[in-house]
């Protein structure tokens, strides 16, 4: 009896109407309803009607859909109404016009510093504010120097959704290259990729300062030896002196391979790098329960 009901349910809901077409419309599409029961008047129509050039209702199974213009976007409802001898049955299917339209972008970081990002630690957050239905836009990002406009770092990343989402940059020489920087962001799976748009300018800071118990990591660049000891000022202390927290150290090369397995400490350590090539590398200060990550330079 069971098995029988939900075959049953199966298929009813097989049967019933459908429309068929894309969620997004971004040239001339063609929409049609799916099995309108027998004998059924059908006519259709579109809402809001200013999204659309031609046509905003008609009647039959097919409603051929053009958007206002290139520039148009926003959210519309497309309705397959179906006149029966039981009464009028509504179908509606929700579609995207355009590209997603981006209200703001909220910036964080592992510091807790308000649109500010760090160059001393990873966990860069943004977050977008967007009207895209479904909710489901996917994203490009990328960084441009500031005033220059230059490309500075374009992610490797399709970002779905609002976020959180991290952007994998840290500027290579952080006390120099800190500072303004434009953030731009594309819309994706809209229509065809939108161009590049400017959102935002983003800062760059040295956050060390703003922990509870920050590091600090010198020299850098170095030839030798690096340290990496906890900064400590005369307000801190004496918290110092209570909390000693051991921390652990290990270092990565730009291919993300350990070459320096963890070391423990309880103020600071240091770390031979003297054997290495020249180039970049990467401080992973594992901290309770946080990592920061500090780019080093080896000359």
């Amino acid at each position: 009896m069971g098995y029988g009901r939900v075959n049953a349910e199966k298929a009813v809901k097989a049967a019933l109407p459908t429309i068929s077409g894309s969620d997004y419309l971004c040239s001339t599409s063609i929409y049609s309803i799916q099995n309108p029961p027998v004998g059924s008047k059908v006519s259709w129509s579109v809402s809001p009607t200013h999204l659309f050039s031609g046509a905003t209702s008609g009647t039959g199974t097919i409603a051929n859909l053009n958007p206002a213009n290139s520039l148009v976007s926003g959210a519309a409802t497309l309705t397959f109404s179906l006149t029966t001898d039981c009464g009028v049955v509504n179908v509606e299917k929700g579609i995207w016009i355009g590209e997603a339209t981006v209200s703001w972008i909220e910036f964080s970081n592992s510091a807790n510093e308000f649109e500010q990002w760090c160059s001393s630690h990873d966990g860069n957050i943004f977050n977008i504010h967007y009207q895209m239905s479904p909710d489901n836009a996917q994203w490009e990002a990328r960084l441009l120097h500031w005033p220059s406009l230059t490309v500075a770092y374009t992610s490797s990343y399709v970002y779905t959704g609002s976020g959180p989402h991290q952007l994998y940059y840290i500027p290579p020489f952080p006390t120099i290259n800190n500072g303004y920087y434009v953030f731009e962001m594309r819309n994706i799976n809209g229509c065809n990729p939108s161009d590049w748009v400017s959102y935002y300018e983003i800062e760059y800071v040295d956050c060390t300062g703003y922990d509870d118990y920050p590091f600090i990591v010198y020299p850098n660049p170095t030839s030798s030896y690096v340290t990496i000891s906890r900064f400590t000022n005369d307000t801190q202390n004496d918290d110092l002196q209570r909390n000693q927290t051991p921390f652990q150290v290990s270092l990565f090369d730009q291919r993300g391979q350990e070459i320096i397995n963890r070391a423990q400490a309880d103020i600071e350590t240091t770390l031979d790098l003297s054997k290495l090539k020249k180039g970049l590398y990467y401080i992973h200060i594992y901290y309770k329960e946080a990592v920061i990550r500090k780019q080093i330079k080896v000359e």
